[in-house]
């Protein structure tokens, strides 16, 4: 397990804790602009941002799934091992909005002041890639699928047929394929929770990204996947997100 923290400050610290959750693919380097700016000595910051597990670590027990369940308990149990109990934001890059829901509707013994989503990617925004990769995530239970994938190279598939996230690896496509088999309407009730709790929420896009269109995050984000469902619009004045930003250079997130 590897985190990268700005600095090491006691328990009893009464300074600002800031836990940040990358996504899938991704690493602790992906807030290396939060480090650069609150990571000086003098900063009454700290930023917390753990790897989360790979899926080397399922080919190895071949009982690690990358469930959202599993994810969210590693998330928790790494805080309790660093004795970390406030959390003044806790923030989330692209997928890693999922884990990070689940802790927050259900706290347990954590406090969270605030909640900051970099690029949240709901896995409704791209539906069909999703219904696909929760299909080829059988491939990714068993050691034969894991080799014949190894061969087959979906990474390499993927990047050929202009697929806009990039897989550095087959491990990093197994994995997404793992993961995207969680219930995305629970993040729908998730969000809500934000709304009904008065949490502070920022959420910031990026103008460029690639994966997920600009018009696509201007509609609400919160929706409903089910197309027999109408889909929840509140008004202007009920957001449950409180700001949406499209800054051109905003500075706190790496390439």
């Amino acid at each position: 397990m590897t985190s990268k923290e700005s600095k090491t400050l006691p328990k009893e610290s009464n300074e600002w804790t800031a836990i940040a959750i990358h996504g899938m693919p991704g690493n602790y380097e992906h807030f290396s602009g939060l480090f650069e700016t609150f990571g000086g000595k003098e900063s009454s910051v700290r930023v917390i941002s753990p790897n989360m597990p790979e899926f080397s670590l399922t080919r190895q027990s071949m009982a690690f799934w990358h469930s959202n369940n599993e994810r969210s308990q590693f998330i928790r149990d790494f805080l309790k091992a660093i004795n970390v109990s406030q959390i003044d934001c806790l923030i989330s890059h692209s997928a890693g909005i999922h884990p990070i829901a689940k802790i927050w509707s259900k706290p347990e013994d954590l406090k969270i002041g605030s909640i900051g989503l970099f690029c949240p990617q709901p896995l409704w925004v791209t539906k069909l890639f999703f219904r696909l990769s929760r299909n080829l995530a059988y491939f990714a239970e068993n050691k034969i699928g894991i080799k014949l994938m190894d061969v087959l190279r979906p990474d390499l598939i993927a990047h050929r047929f202009g697929y806009p996230m990039r897989f550095e690896s087959v491990d990093e496509v197994l994995m997404l394929w793992l993961f995207s088999r969680l219930d995305p309407n629970n993040l729908h009730k998730r969000l809500e929770y934000l709304k009904n709790h008065k949490i502070p929420t920022l959420v910031v896009y990026g103008e460029r990204d690639k994966l997920i269109q600009k018009s696509a995050n201007e509609r609400d984000f919160v929706r409903f996947t089910d197309e027999n469902t109408p889909q929840s619009r509140p008004q202007n004045d009920d957001k449950i997100l409180s700001k949406i930003c499209y800054p051109r250079e905003f500075g706190l997130l790496g390439n």
